[in-house]
């Protein structure tokens, strides 16, 4: 049995995190609001992604055992975008530069900042608020020339919004399997477009507890939440067990907020892993 679970956690191991991990997604916004005091959130970002954790806290809590013994802490992630980012006098023939915002709740747990500073809250409303404050991954900023204390210009819903780059960040571990949820996080997007100039694409994280003045902006939102799935957990003897409980646990339903609707979004409600 034990070089049967070995053999089954080399064989885990060489997928990628985000095909084995419990994950759900959804073009819905989150429910926003505080846990009940149970998450390890900072309070201020707590006071906005806090409500959700409870929601994926509790699912975890209800998963039967040995299914949840093999279930990391939940995380969430909400990207917005992608917008482009102007560069002020930039010729027609300059690459298009394109950002996605982004929000994770656990941001400051899986990077380290190499220059500058993290990102400041928003002040204000998007669009209109003053210049919002971003950071980029080291190789992004390197693809999109984009130099600490450069603001660019990006459309969002109704008008302008004005972004500064303030700092730079690594992966404290770019083997984590966090990363492949989100693929432009690390290393941009380039994209010939033929005799045209490229097409930059990577991501830009903003202070999490900022979602609430970005909400109204109505950018094109993906946010996906995930229990990682720990596959040097699983015991060969365990895995027909483990297949019965994953079906029942993927064919139900689970609430991660209350679901309302309004014109633009819907706020997440019941969703399927």
């Amino acid at each position: 049995a034990a070089m049967h679970t070995a053999a089954l956690a080399d064989a885990l191991a060489e997928l990628p995190a985000n095909e084995l991990d419990l994950t759900t997604a959804t073009r819905a916004i989150p429910d926003i609001g505080p846990s009940a005091g149970t998450t390890t959130l900072r309070d201020d970002v707590d006071g906005v992604w806090g409500n959700q954790e409870q929601h994926l806290l509790d699912i975890q809590a209800s998963m039967p055992q040995p299914l949840r013994s093999i279930t990391g802490a939940p995380q969430s992630v909400l990207i917005t975008g992608p917008a482009q980012a102007f560069v002020p006098g930039a010729a027609p023939s300059s690459p298009v530069y394109r950002v996605l915002p982004t929000f994770d709740p656990r941001f400051r747990e899986h990077v380290t900042l190499t220059s500058g500073d993290w990102p400041a809250p928003v002040a204000g409303r998007v669009p209109g608020a003053p210049a919002v404050e971003i950071v980029l991954a080291d190789e992004v900023a390197e693809a999109m020339a984009w130099e600490l204390g450069e603001e660019r210009r990006m459309p969002a819903g109704s008008g302008d919004q004005q972004l500064r780059l303030v700092g730079t960040i690594a992966a404290l571990d770019p083997g984590d399997g966090f990363w492949t949820h989100l693929p432009l996080a690390l290393e941009p997007s380039i994209v010939m477009g033929g005799l045209g100039p490229p097409t930059i694409t990577g991501v830009a994280f903003i202070d999490p507890a900022s979602w609430s003045p970005f909400a109204d902006a109505r950018m094109p939102t993906n946010m996906q939440a995930w229990f990682p799935t720990a596959g040097d957990r699983i015991s060969a003897d365990e895995t027909t067990t483990l297949i019965g409980q994953l079906d029942e646990f993927s064919s139900s339903v689970h609430a991660l907020g209350g679901g309302t609707l309004d014109f633009w979004f819907a706020t997440v409600g019941e969703v399927g892993f």
